[in-house]
């Protein structure tokens, strides 16, 4: 969602600021200082119970319990993580099973899809002979109800059929819009 107001925001800070350079460096600022609450920020109860640091996410989560005004169980001097007796994961558990290599493999597959479609459409946003500013601004007026409505319907029907509906109707734009003669 953020992303998306991103790619809002980010033709109107280009048409004010036409240096490429100076584009990024406004760009850029904003993480710096985000980057700063790297110290502040705890991790997260469950992070420090896979790390076997169960005293310190209990501590957190007695400091979330007093944030919120709530009240924690007795249950939480039990807490503990129920994967702490397994192993570290590794990249190859997503090759050792046939079925993790099937599944890994379409996620890749998607994922490089997915991305390689963006940024081709992307790139082609100049090539119209359009103002790239507006046509940068559509590109995000599009995305932005998109990403909306994902988060509404990943909660209610899973993420399959809203994954698999919305590659079908990019790769039906993709096919319509090279059939659209410059």
């Amino acid at each position: 969602m953020f992303f998306s107001v991103g790619i809002l925001l980010l033709p109107l800070l280009a048409y004010f600021i036409t240096d490429w350079r100076w584009l990024q460096v406004a760009i850029t600022v904003p993480y710096i200082v985000f980057l700063s609450y790297y110290w502040f920020i705890p991790e997260s109860p469950r992070w420090l119970l896979s790390q076997n640091k169960r005293s310190k996410a209990v501590k957190i989560t007695r400091d979330m319990a007093k944030e919120n005004q709530r009240s924690l169980s007795k249950k939480i001097e039990t807490l503990s993580d129920d994967n702490a007796d397994s192993t570290t994961a590794s990249f190859m558990d997503l090759l050792r099973t046939p079925k993790m290599r099937k599944h890994t493999f379409i996620l890749s597959f998607n994922w490089f899809t997915s991305a390689v479609v963006y940024q081709g459409l992307i790139m082609r946003l100049g090539i119209l002979g359009g103002n790239v500013y507006i046509d940068f601004l559509i590109s995000g007026l599009v995305e932005f109800p998109a990403a909306f409505l994902i988060l509404f319907t990943i909660e209610r029907i899973g993420r399959r059929l809203p994954f698999a509906t919305a590659n079908i109707v990019a790769g039906v734009s993709c096919f319509v819009t090279a059939l659209i003669p410059d």
